[in-house]
C-alpha cells in the first residue's frame, strides 16, 4: 500500500529529506522535474511545451522542467504568473538557471507558438502542452486575481482546442486543496497530474478527481522517514489485492472458509442471490444463505452452489427458526447480515441474535450492510451489541441516518465522517461513495476506485458478498488489521466493476455483471 499524506505531512517529509547527507532542495526539485519530463514525453509528442509557473516552489519545479526540455532539444518556454521579486529561494534559483540557457523566453499563457503560429484544431496534431506549475500543496485559500486569469486561460485553451492542446499538472492541479480535494474557487483541469513521491489525500477524493485526469505518482526519493507517528492513511494498490487473495495450490474449500449470509426476506430474494454469487466468485469455499423459507427455491435455482438454510420469517424466534439460525452461526467463518432483510420486527430479532453471538459467544468477522444498518439507525440500543471490529458498509444516505445528520454533511467530509463513526463504536466503516473511504479507529484506507456504472441497484449486495469471502479466507489475519482487509474487498469490487464496464458500458452495467467479473479480475 502507498502512504497518503496531508500537505503538512508532505512538507515534514520534504524537509527531512533535504537535510539528509548528499541531498538538497535543489536536488529534489530537479529530480521532480526530470521525472515529470519523462511522464510528459511518454504520454505526449507535442510541438511545443509552455510551462506556466508561479513564484513558489511549484514554479521552481516548472522552471527546471522547461530547462531540461530545452537541453533535450525540445521546444519549450515559460509563462511566469506573479511578481518575480517575490519568488521563493528555490524558484528564483531555477528561474536563474533557466534564463542561462540559450534561447529562453518568457511568454503569455496564450501567446502564439514559436514562429508566430497560432493554435488551430485541424487534424490530429498535438501542438501545445501546457504545464501547470502555478500552485503546489501549500494553497489554502481561494484562487483570485492574475492567478484566476491564468487558470481560466489554461482551461479555455484546453476546451477550445481539444486535439491541439493538452494540460499536465505538477504535483496537483492549481486550485485543488491537497487535504480535502475541494476546489478553491477555480482549478486547472488537467489531462495528467504528476504527483511527487507520496500521494496527497485531496487527489483521491471528489471533486478533485474530476480535475486531475490520469494520476501518475513518481518516486523522487523523499519517502516517509521523517514522519512521527507513522502515516495513518494508505491507498490500496492492485498488488495488495493479489497478494492478499493468492490461492494455495495445496488447499481445499475449508481453507477459504464458509461465508454465512443472513439475507433476503419475503419477495426480496435478489439481494441474497447477488451476495451469494459474489461470495463464490470471490473464492469462498462455501456460502450458506440463511433466509426466509419463501426464497429457498429461488436461491437453489439461481445459485445452486449455495447452501440454503431457511426459516419462517414471520416467526424467527420460534424454536425451529432459532435452531436453524444458531446452527448457521456455529458453522460460520465470516458472517454478512442485512442484504434485503427488511426492517420488520423479525429482521430486528435476527440481527439481535447475530450481534449477541458475535459479541459474547464467538469472535467471527462480521459485515453489517443495508437493512442491518437501517435497523441500527432506528434502534439505538442495538449499538451496545455491535462487536468490536464489525465491518459496517453504509452509503451516504445510510451513514446520515446512523450519524443523525444530513447527506451533504457526510459527502462534504467523507474521511471525517467515517473516522468519527469508527472511533465512536470501535468498528470498521466502509463509507461507500464514488470514492469509497475505509476507516478504523486510527487508520484510513482508500480502496481502488470503480466507475459510475456501478451506481446501480444491487451493487452494494455484491460488495457485501465479496467482503464476506475476503474475511472468511483471511480470517486468521483479519483481527490484526481489519481495515486493510475491508479495503481489499472494496478494491476487488472496484476492479470487477472496471472490468465489467468494458463489456457493457457504464449505462448498461448491472450488479450481476460485477459479481460475475470478480473471478476474472482475481484470476
Amino acid at each position: 500500500m502507498q502512504a497518503v499524506l496531508t500537505a503538512r505531512q508532505m512538507k515534514i517529509c520534504d524537509e527531512y529529506a533535504m537535510n539528509l547527507p548528499g541531498c538538497s532542495s535543489q536536488m529534489l526539485m530537479e529530480r521532480a522535474a526530470r521525472a515529470a519530463m519523462r511522464v510528459l514525453l511518454s504520454r505526449f509528442a507535442p510541438a511545443h511545451v509552455r510551462v506556466v509557473c508561479g513564484t513558489g516552489n511549484n514554479g521552481g519545479d516548472g522552471f527546471a522542467l522547461a530547462r531540461f526540455l530545452l537541453t533535450e532539444g525540445r521546444s519549450a518556454d515559460v509563462c511566469l504568473v506573479g511578481d518575480s521579486t517575490r519568488m521563493s529561494v528555490e524558484c528564483g534559483r531555477q528561474a536563474f538557471l533557466y534564463a542561462m540557457e540559450e534561447g529562453t523566453t518568457v511568454s503569455a499563457v496564450d501567446a502564439p507558438l514559436p514562429g508566430g503560429e497560432t493554435l488551430t484544431d485541424g487534424g490530429d496534431t498535438l501542438k501545445l502542452i501546457l504545464v501547470d506549475a502555478i500552485f503546489g500543496i501549500g494553497l489554502d485559500r481561494p484562487v483570485e486575481g492574475i492567478y484566476m486569469d491564468a487558470i481560466e486561460k489554461i482551461n479555455r485553451l484546453r476546451v477550445t482546442y481539444p486535439k491541439a492542446c493538452r494540460v499536465m499538472a505538477l504535483d496537483l492541479p492549481s486550485g485543488v486543496s491537497a487535504d480535502s480535494g475541494k476546489i478553491l474557487g477555480m482549478a486547472v483541469n488537467a489531462d495528467v497530474t504528476v504527483t511527487f513521491d507520496q500521494l496527497k489525500r485531496g487527489l483521491l477524493l471528489y471533486p478533485a478527481r474530476l480535475w486531475i485526469g490520469e494520476l501518475v505518482s513518481v518516486d523522487i526519493g523523499i519517502g516517509i522517514r521523517g514522519l512521527s507517528p507513522y502515516p495513518g492513511e494508505w491507498a490500496v494498490e492492485e498488488a495488495d489485492v493479489r497478494q492478499a487473495m493468492r490461492r494455495d495450490p495445496y488447499s481445499n474449500k475449508g481453507t477459504y472458509g464458509r461465508v454465512v449470509l443472513f439475507a433476503g426476506s419475503r419477495g426480496m430474494s435478489g439481494a441474497a442471490t447477488l451476495a451469494a454469487r459474489a461470495a463464490y466468485r470471490s473464492g469462498a469455499g462455501l456460502c450458506e444463505v440463511v433466509t426466509d423459507e419463501s426464497n429457498r427455491v429461488i436461491l437453489q435455482t439461481t445459485v445452486p452452489e449455495a447452501i440454503v438454510t431457511a426459516y419462517d420469517g414471520a416467526d424467527p424466534t420460534s424454536p425451529a427458526a432459532s435452531a436453524a439460525i444458531d446452527g448457521a452461526l456455529r458453522r460460520a467463518d465470516a458472517i454478512v447480515i442485512g442484504c434485503g432483510m427488511g426492517q420488520s420486527d423479525g429482521a430486528r430479532a435476527v440481527l439481535t441474535r447475530v450481534l449477541q453471538y458475535c459479541q459474547s459467544e464467538r469472535a467471527v468477522p462480521l459485515v453489517i450492510d443495508a437493512d442491518g444498518l437501517n435497523l441500527l439507525a432506528a434502534n439505538e440500543a442495538l449499538w451496545a451489541l455491535v462487536p468490536r471490529d464489525a465491518v459496517l458498509t453504509p452509503h451516504p444516505g445510510e451513514m446520515a441516518r446512523l450519524c443523525g445528520c444530513s447527506v451533504p454533511q457526510i459527502v462534504g467530509d467523507l474521511c471525517g465522517a467515517a473516522r468519527a463513526l469508527a472511533t465512536r463504536h470501535c468498528v470498521v466503516c466502509v463509507l461507500k461513495d464514488a470514492c469509497t473511504v475505509v476507516a478504523t479507529e486510527g487508520r484510513i484506507f482508500y480502496p481502488l476506485c470503480g466507475n459510475s456504472g456501478m451506481a446501480t441497484g444491487g451493487s452494494g449486495d455484491v460488495l457485501a458478498g465479496i467482503l464476506g469471502a475476503v474475511l472468511a479466507a483471511c480470517r486468521a489475519d483479519f483481527w490484526e488489521d481489519p481495515g486493510r482487509f475491508a479495503a481489499i474487498g472494496s478494491s476487488i469490487h472496484a476492479m470487477a466493476g472496471n472490468f465489467a464496464v468494458g463489456q457493457t458500458g457504464e449505462h448498461g452495467l448491472m450488479a450481476s455483471d460485477i459479481a460475475d467479473a470478480v473471478g476474472r479480475v482475481l484470476g
